[in-house]
């Protein structure tokens, strides 16, 4: 079963293919022996580069990440809050058995 890709991963795809859109345009500027050939490197390479990169930035910026508390299990054992964890007041129950002893 495959999941859905999250609202990050399509804009990172989405920021990847505007990248990788202007790098062809780019190549096929360079490819091309014409004086409207450097038109073509900076409106369409550039700038779509350009879009790429900012969209990505803003992708990582805005996207909320998930609140702790609802982190699946297959988060590890760092993302999931413990009940034990919780109601323990001795620090000796946070840590391996043993952990504290070699100081």
């Amino acid at each position: 079963m495959t999941s859905q890709p999250t609202k990050l991963e399509r804009r990172l795809r989405q920021s990847g293919a505007l990248v990788s859109i202007g790098l062809i345009a780019e190549l096929i500027s360079l490819l091309w022996y014409h004086p409207t050939a450097f038109f073509m490197f900076l409106a369409a390479g550039a700038l779509l580069i350009t879009a790429g990169i900012l969209f990505y930035l803003y992708s990582l910026v805005t996207v909320s990440e998930p609140s702790l508390a609802w982190a699946p299990q297959s988060a590890g054992p760092f993302l999931q809050r413990s009940e034990a964890s919780d109601r323990s007041t001795d620090p000796a129950a946070h840590y391996p058995a043993g952990r504290l002893d070699q100081t």
